[in-house]
């Protein structure tokens, strides 16, 4: 048998790997000089943990509001799949250098 191009292997994502796939996929495209956000699986098997990075000039309310839109996101994506009552959401804020 022909063995597989390593893009070709077959790969089965975790829910949390999944589910971070799923949110950064309709994430706005926010990527700009003032933020930039992301979701990544928590190695502790029941967490997203959500990712902001900003500027020092960014608006605080600005970040506020990104993080609480995102956590609506993520949660709206876990009930979809009813993952919610098991999911935990942490947040990760810091300033870009």
């Amino acid at each position: 048998m022909a063995k597989k191009e390593l893009g070709a292997k077959e790969y089965n994502p975790t829910r949390l790997e999944w589910l971070a796939v799923m949110v950064n996929s309709v994430l706005p495209r926010v990527n700009d000089e003032k933020f930039h956000a992301y979701c990544l699986a928590a190695k502790d098997g029941k967490s997203i943990i959500i990712n902001i990075k900003h500027d020092r000039r960014a608006p605080k309310e600005l970040i506020n509001k990104l993080e609480t839109d995102i956590k609506e996101l993520v949660l709206a994506g876990a009930q979809m799949y009813e993952w919610d009552s098991w999911l935990k959401i942490q947040t990760v804020i810091s300033v870009k250098d």
